[in-house]
C-alpha cells in the first residue's frame, strides 16, 4: 500500500509492504497511521508519512479481509477468513480482546460511533455485538436465511443494518439487538448506509453479485432508499443494468 500527496502525485514515504495481496487500507481518523489487511494471514499498522511499521504484525489465520480504526484511533478491528475479527492496540500491536468467534468468514467488523462495541457481520448467517474492552457478546445474534454480507451503525448510534444473501436488509436496535424492520428485495443486499442524520437507509443490491458469471446480462441490480423509523421504502428503484455493490449519501 502507498500514500500519495494530493498536491504533487507523488508517493509518500516507503511503501507499506505485505508478502501476500494487499486487499484493504484505512486511514485512522487522525490521519496518522494507516491499517493494511492482506491475504498473507496479516493486518499491520504503519506511520502515513513515512510508510514505517508502528507495530508487530497483527496475525489471524488465514487472509485477513477487512480492517478499522476505533472512533479515537487508538484500536484496531480486523476481520477475516478464519472466522473471527480481533481487536487490537493501534500503538502495540497487542490483542486486546480474546478473538470474536464466528462460525464462517467475517467481514466486515466496525466500531460503534462510541467506540464501546465492536459489530461483526459473517458468512455464517448472523451478525453479532461485541463488547470492544472484554471481546464478550452483547446481547443476542441478529440472523437472517442467508450469509450477512454487510453491517452498519447508524451514525448517531441507535440502528444497526445488515445486508443479506436472502434478499432482505433489516435494522435492527444497536442497543438490544432487537428487530426493527425486514426491507424486503428482489436481489441479494449485499451493502447497506445510513444517511448522516441516521433516519434514512441505501441499500445496495444484485444477484450472485460476489460470484459473477461471465455473462452478466440478465442479472440487474438496484439501489434503495428506505426510512428507518418505519421500515417504507423512499421512491422508486434506482435500477441498474447490472448489480449495484455499493450507494452512498452526499
Amino acid at each position: 500500500a502507498r500514500v500519495w500527496s494530493l498536491q504533487t502525485g507523488e508517493p509518500l514515504g516507503t511503501p507499506m509492504e505485505h508478502t501476500g495481496a494487499v486487499v484493504c487500507a484505512v486511514f485512522s481518523p487522525d490521519g496518522s497511521k494507516v491499517a493494511t489487511g492482506s491475504l498473507d494471514n496479516s493486518a499491520r499498522v504503519w506511520g502515513a508519512q513515512l510508510g514505517a511499521p508502528l507495530t508487530p504484525s497483527l496475525q489471524h489465520g488465514s487472509n485477513v479481509l477487512y480492517v478499522a480504526f476505533s472512533p479515537d484511533g487508538r484500536r484496531v478491528v480486523t476481520a477475516g477468513l478464519d472466522h473471527t475479527a480481533r481487536v487490537w492496540d493501534a500503538a502495540t500491536g497487542q490483542a486486546i480482546t480474546p478473538p470474536l468467534q464466528h462460525e464462517d468468514t467475517v467481514w466486515p467488523a466496525v466500531f460503534s460511533p462510541d467506540g464501546r462495541q465492536v459489530l461483526t457481520a459473517s458468512w455464517d448467517k448472523t451478525a453479532r455485538l461485541w463488547n470492544a474492552a472484554t471481546g464478550r457478546p452483547v446481547g443476542p445474534a441478529m440472523p437472517h436465511a442467508g450469509k450477512v454480507w454487510w453491517a452498519a451503525f447508524s451514525p448517531d448510534g441507535q440502528f444497526i443494518a445488515t445486508a443479506s444473501e436472502d434478499r432482505s436488509a433489516r435494522i435492527w436496535n444497536a442497543r438490544t439487538g432487537g428487530a426493527i424492520a425486514t426491507l424486503p428485495h428482489s436481489e441479494e443486499v449485499v451493502f447497506v448506509t445510513f444517511s448522516p442524520d441516521s433516519r434514512r437507509l441505501a441499500t445496495a443490491s444484485g444477484e450472485n453479485i460476489w460470484n459473477w458469471p461471465t455473462d452478466l446480462k440478465d442479472r440487474p441490480g438496484e439501489a434503495r432508499i428506505w426510512d428507518v423509523a418505519s421500515g417504507k421504502a423512499i421512491g422508486q428503484p434506482m435500477r441498474h443494468r447490472l448489480g449495484v455493490l455499493f450507494a452512498a449519501f452526499d
